[in-house]
């Protein structure tokens, strides 16, 4: 079984389009967790009926948000679905109950990232098998066994820091298709100043290469930035294929 978890901070139609693709799926998730912030009593009373289990106004970040949801989770594996990210379609939970099925596994998966219509594959299949690291949307963790948490001192690169922590514990399998969709002009897409000397703790390669992208989100039109991290990254152009 796979746990989901979503946390939200932003808009509420975010929230709903992420909860909706969830519960169109043909199989249903019967592990599916929210821990969410600044909602109404209706739109709580909207959720609760919805998913499995639900946590309001609770976290102090957005990582410990992420603990939250992870410490009780039942699933062999957790996929973090987070406000604003969908399954790519009606069959995610499907495959992965075909395909996900060792509990001493991480199943890697690339990622679609959409900008309006335009759509590419992030990383490819080919950089995923080379090593390449998948974005967090298209990590599934395996927590039967032992669970590990977040830090939340990085405020930056935790995901990356508990997927690398993950890899060095546990041998890894590619998924030939992705699971999840998310939006380029979402709030996570925008790069931040404050985050460089985040960076710089972690790879100096790292750190420039984001300034690069920093330099670029605010100077070019959105259209042609998007279209050059794309290039830059090796990301392939993606057109919807059913799973």
């Amino acid at each position: 079984m796979i746990s989901i978890v979503t946390i939200h901070k932003g808009p509420y139609k975010d929230l709903l389009m992420t909860i909706e693709s969830v519960l169109l799926q043909n199989t249903p998730c019967d592990d599916y967790i929210v821990v969410a912030s600044n909602l109404s009593i209706e739109q709580k009373n909207y959720v609760k009926l919805n998913v499995t289990k639900v946590f309001f106004d609770v976290d102090s970040s957005l990582y410990d948000a992420m603990n939250i949801g992870l410490k009780t989770c039942q699933g062999s594996h957790v996929l973090f679905l987070n406000s604003g990210d969908v399954l790519i379609d009606f069959n995610v939970l499907s495959y992965c109950n075909n395909f996900v099925n060792d509990n001493k596994t991480i199943y890697i998966a690339p990622v679609v990232i959409c900008l309006n219509k335009t759509c590419h594959l992030a990383p490819t299949i080919d950089r995923l098998i080379s090593g390449a690291m998948p974005g967090h949307q298209g990590f599934l963790a395996p927590i039967s066994i032992k669970k590990m948490y977040f830090t939340d001192t990085l405020n930056f690169w935790n995901d990356g820091e508990w997927m690398e922590l993950y890899l060095t514990k546990y041998k890894s399998e590619v998924l030939h298709q992705p699971l999840v969709e998310f939006s380029f002009d979402g709030a996570s897409s925008i790069p931040k100043l404050k985050n460089i000397p985040i960076l710089m703790n972690v790879s100096y390669y790292l750190s420039i290469k984001y300034l690069i992208k920093f330099l670029m989100y605010y100077t070019l039109p959105q259209k042609i930035y998007f279209y050059i991290l794309m290039r830059i990254n090796g990301h392939t152009l993606w057109k919807k294929k059913c799973i």
